[in-house]
């Protein structure tokens, strides 16, 4: 086998999950791992679920009046994770 360049780890293993189409649950968990973040531990521990397919990201609530305050900050929470994730991958937020 021929070397042809240097690359890293991280772009030889990108490579392999995409072309065996693993990438998916792997995306998952990363957009669940982040969201997390974003909100923060107050707002987690009153998420039931985080759910990501096809760039909607559906988030079970707990609490009515968390689910409508996050509701109106929809967009930015978007951003926000788009801005963690480096891409625009979450395309809608829905809140049950």
């Amino acid at each position: 086998m021929e070397r042809v360049g240097s690359r890293i780890l991280k772009e030889i293993l990108d490579e392999y999950i995409n072309e065996r189409g693993l990438g998916s649950p792997f995306e998952r968990l990363e957009i669940e791992k982040v969201w997390r973040s974003v909100v923060g531990p107050k707002i987690d521990k009153l998420t039931d679920r985080v759910y990501y397919k096809d760039g909607v990201l559906v988030c079970y609530m707990n609490s009515s009046l968390v689910r409508n305050n996050l509701y109106y900050r929809q967009e930015s929470l978007r951003s926000r994770l788009n801005l963690t994730l480096g891409g625009d991958k979450v395309k809608k937020i829905v809140f049950k």
